[in-house]
């Protein structure tokens, strides 16, 4: 990726699935967890560039629809 933050350049997306957490007592009840992360194939100028691409975004999508 780029060397300045003003450079055009790919950006990376993460999609997190908030989980339950029965079994361990002194944990929180819910922690957040990465599903999945993706480095977008093109290049932006900035953040609210790619969150208006349907294209990128689509690449975070679960396969399957719960």
């Amino acid at each position: 990726m780029g060397e300045d933050l003003t450079d055009i350049q790919p950006v990376k997306l993460q999609r997190y699935v908030l989980q339950e957490s029965l079994d361990d007592p002194g944990v929180p009840l819910y922690t957040w967890h990465e599903e999945k992360t993706v480095v977008t194939t093109q290049s932006y100028e900035d953040v609210d560039s790619v969150l208006t691409d349907s294209t990128a975004l689509c690449t975070l999508l679960p396969a399957e629809a719960p």
